[in-house]
């Protein structure tokens, strides 16, 4: 009798430890498949889409980048809606631009494609046409790296940047103090 009693409390300890043990067991693999995410989140390519403006410049550009560490293969970009650059019917429609029809071989880490849309005022402007210059479309970036596909969307829209300012540029006051100070020397000289 003591002898079964004993290979039951075995018995029941060890399913104990069996039972523990698997659960560590999962929680290990949940840690190593966070840390796999995790790693190749560090590394992967990131195709962005953002609007860009330039100090002291009216221009709107699109640009396009691979913010990641990785290169991005097979670039598929498409836009919604036609947008024809400079607010030009006439002129050159990004919707039908190589970027937009052709894929991308590999875009490498770092770099980036940049496009003028428009001056603001030919957005904003009183005769501004949504269908020539949209104040909103979406472009979709469509991609692979190693095994995994990736599409992704994003929604540019032009209607935050209505009447806001461009951030000071600190070189370009520096400079044009230098102008100033050069323009007063050569005064002086020529009196």
């Amino acid at each position: 009798m003591t002898i079964e009693l004993l290979t039951v409390a075995l018995v029941a300890i060890t399913a104990f430890y069996a039972c523990v043990t698997f659960r560590i067991m999962r929680a290990n693999e949940r840690t190593v498949s966070a840390m796999r995410e995790q790693t190749e989140a560090l590394v992967r390519p990131y195709v962005t889409v953002a609007v860009m403006t330039v100090p002291d410049s009216p221009v709107f550009y699109l640009r396009i980048a691979n913010t990641g560490r990785t290169g991005a293969e097979d670039v598929r970009l498409t836009m919604d809606r036609d947008f024809f650059q400079y607010g030009q019917k006439t002129g050159r429609n990004l919707r039908t631009m190589a970027a937009f029809q052709q894929s991308i071989d590999q875009l490498a880490p770092g770099s980036e494609i940049i496009f003028g849309l428009a001056q603001a005022f030919v957005v904003f402007g009183q005769d501004a046409d949504p269908s020539v210059t949209p104040t909103v479309f979406e472009v979709r970036a469509a991609y692979r790296y190693g095994e995994r596909q990736v599409e992704e969307k994003t929604i540019v829209d032009l209607r935050p940047y209505h009447l806001s300012v461009e951030r000071p540029d600190p070189l370009i006051d520096e400079l044009q103090g230098i102008r100033k100070e050069l323009e007063k020397i050569a005064k002086s000289r020529e009196a």
